[in-house]
């Protein structure tokens, strides 16, 4: 019976393993660049992409086509108003790609094009050019091609020409050897990645999709949702952590074409590959093919910078109850050696992302409402809370004005609340409330009361200060809006309606699962990758 035993959980874990090291050879395709707002990667105006041992070429059809190209160098655009000549079609790259070639020799910017036209010969060669100056060199029969229509253009550096299609088939791009490839677009990062790229056009823009493999994504996730200075059983824990979330999530993308993006305002952080985060790199490679399960099935590891001293109930937050992502008291994440740490470090006199502090002018707050959640109340009285968890984050805030009431519910409060500041780059950018756990404190003016002896002290109106009305005494937060004061010579109006809000808050994130700062803490006291991740969800195996 021991042996049977023995043998069954042997078979088990054996199964897990192989079922770990089949999830890591699968690739999974992540949409660059993606604007979480508009819901796309279709975003860029161009791109270049560049790998000294050679980028392969296909046509993404239905069964990929191999093209007889290699490139170095790429640069990636729609065509932008180009005037275009047809001097060659054929049924084949083969049958037309020695006449292109022979065009780039003359000098002439030469592509070789597929159009899925519906003709025995789809494809073409074109110049760009006027169809008689390109005639007179050689080339009788030409015509003015049309190119209208979302199409992608591969312009190659070198001698070889370059390729045009439809922007919706789309083109593929490999490395022919192990080297990372250089990508690199205006007003973007330029970063370095590993795998295969899908390129696309809608609607006159390019979208890039990176095809890699599950261990290569991880290891562009990792330094980038931690530090790569970290201790390594907090990378550890990241890393299985990041797998078990693409594995979940697979396909989340699918109606654009890929399974995961890169925002981490929608999936996770990913930057692709980097050489110098040896760390991250070797915690990806000591927990490979590792997953979270619950109760068989891989669990989603949520996770967020910090808990501010308590994780939460994932129904609490998002209404879906689930059941491995319970409330965990968290002291780790604001314990005092951790607040230290944070101070200390370079150019940062804050203790974020454990505690931390906003304040808004009351017209600047009800501007934000307005361009958050369209909501106009009037002039803003007071915030209150509808209802707060067992660890004290909001549930729902009530925003009281003049002209009525609205109410902003669970994950709405964070984006409700942003900051809003110009992009040096273009446009507005949106910063969330860091967390939902925090105190609301109104900035009220102040009057001058006479006490006993004649002592004179600064009362802020909000608290329990009476007036003498024709009606008798009443409580000055009675009064609608405004209480006229005369004394002697002087006059005073003072509004009771609150100056501004200021809002004191802990955590950093929904508060749901690991808390990355309580890993980083947890690491340092000498817990292993397993112990953290033990700790922030219940009932969960790593295999």
């Amino acid at each position: 019976m021991k042996t049977l035993k023995l043998c069954l959980a042997i078979s088990i874990l054996l199964f897990a393993f192989a079922t770990g090291q089949a999830l890591a050879a699968q690739p999974v395709r992540i949409g660059l660049y993606f604007n979480s707002v508009s819901r796309t990667h279709a975003v860029l105006a161009s791109a270049s992409l560049a790998n000294q041992e050679g980028l392969s070429v296909s046509l993404l059809l239905n069964e990929p086509v191999l093209l007889p190209l290699t490139y170095t160098q790429a640069e990636v655009a729609p065509p932008g108003g180009r005037n275009m000549v047809q001097i060659a079609a054929g049924r084949s790259a083969d049958e037309v790609l020695a006449t292109a070639r022979g065009a780039r020799g003359k000098g002439l910017n030469a592509f070789l094009v597929y159009r899925a036209d519906g003709t025995a010969f789809p494809f073409k060669v074109w110049v760009e050019g006027i169809p008689a100056v390109i005639g007179a060199l050689g080339y009788p029969g030409t015509f003015a091609a049309d190119a209208r229509g979302d199409l992608l253009v591969l312009n190659a550096a070198g001698t070889e020409p370059g390729v045009i299609i439809d922007g919706r088939i789309g083109i593929g791009l490999a490395p022919r050897g192990g080297r990372p490839t250089r990508l690199a677009a205006p007003g973007q990062f330029n970063r370095n990645y590993e795998g295969s790229f899908e390129l696309t056009v809608s609607n006159g823009r390019l979208g890039i999709v990176n095809v890699v493999n599950l261990e290569n994504y991880v290891a562009g996730v990792v330094p980038f949702e931690m530090s790569d200075s970290w201790p390594l059983e907090a990378l550890k824990a990241q890393a299985v952590s990041a797998r078990s979330y693409a594995e979940v999530n697979r396909n989340k993308h699918r109606a654009l074409g890929f399974d995961l993006c890169d925002s981490p305002a929608c999936c996770q952080k990913y930057a692709g590959f980097d050489e110098r985060f040896v760390n991250s790199r070797r915690a990806v490679s000591e927990t490979a093919g590792r997953l979270a399960r619950f109760n068989g099935r891989v669990a989603e590891l949520f996770y967020h910078s910090n808990s501010g001293g308590h994780t939460e109930n994932s129904e609490d937050i998002w209404t879906n109850m689930v059941p491995y992502a319970r409330a965990v008291a968290d002291p780790v994440s604001v314990v005092e050696t951790l607040i230290t740490h944070l101070l200390s470090r370079a150019n940062n006199n804050t203790e974020f992302p454990a505690r931390w502090q906003r304040s808004w002018q009351r017209e600047e707050l009800e501007t934000v409402l307005r361009q958050t959640e369209n909501i106009n109340v009037g002039t803003i009285l007071g915030l209150s809370s509808r209802g707060r968890t067992a660890s004290g984050r909001h549930t729902g805030l009530v925003v009281r004005g003049t002209a009525g009431e609205a109410l902003i519910e669970r994950n709405r409060i964070r984006p409700a609340f942003s900051l809003i500041r110009q992009n040096p780059q273009g446009g507005e950018v949106r910063e969330s409330l860091p967390s939902t756990l925090f105190e609301i404190t109104p900035l009220h003016q102040t009057v001058s009361v006479a006490g006993a002896g004649g002592a004179v002290r600064e009362v802020s109106v909000s608290e329990a200060v009476y007036v003498a009305t024709p009606q008798g005494l009443r409580p000055l937060a009675s009064v609608l809006v405004e209480v006229h004061l005369r004394g002697g010579s002087a006059a005073r109006t003072v509004s009771r309606v609150p100056a501004g809000f200021t809002f004191n808050g802990r955590g950093w994130g929904h508060g749901v699962g690991m808390s990355q700062w309580g890993a980083f803490e947890k690491a340092r006291q000498g817990f292993t990758f397993e112990q953290i991740l033990n700790f922030y969800f219940r009932g969960i195996t790593i295999e």
